[in-house]
């Protein structure tokens, strides 16, 4: 599988799990939507503007890699991908309403076929939000 196809279908398959998670993709509210919008919203890439900053919880995700792990015929056949998905919140991850959001994302990745690696949480004094990084991994 070519590298832009292995991202094509992560990108795709990301998008869905979040989806299924309850989460919804902030790019395509309207700005009043975003404004009234309750669920923890999501985009692609690094998106730190005053929107979603404005949200109590929001997620970013973007794929830093696409390795070739296995070759058929001299050509990449399977490719494991990485996400990393970036959690913000106004609220540190031991607030149960975090605690829960963190569950039903890592019930939904396991249960979409990705293995997960959890980072500690930690507080970013320049934009006074707590972060949980977690990355995620598919073979395609």
């Amino acid at each position: 599988m070519t590298n832009i196809e292995a991202r094509k279908r992560a990108r795709k398959d990301i998008r869905q799990s979040l989806t299924d998670a309850g989460l919804v993709e902030g790019i395509t509210l309207t700005d009043a939507q975003l404004a009234e919008e309750t669920r923890t919203c999501y985009w692609h890439g690094v998106v730190r503007n005053e929107k979603a900053k404005a949200k109590d919880n929001y997620l970013t995700y973007y794929i830093p890699t696409s390795d070739v792990v296995s070759r058929a015929d001299n050509q990449a056949f399977l490719r494991e991908v990485a996400i990393a998905i970036d959690v913000f919140s106004k609220r540190s991850f031991d607030s149960e309403n975090n605690i829960k959001l963190l569950e039903d994302l890592e019930n939904q990745f396991i249960k979409d076929g990705y293995e997960l690696e959890f980072a500690d949480e930690f507080f970013e004094s320049e934009t006074s939000l707590f972060h949980y990084p977690i990355t995620i991994f598919k073979i395609y």
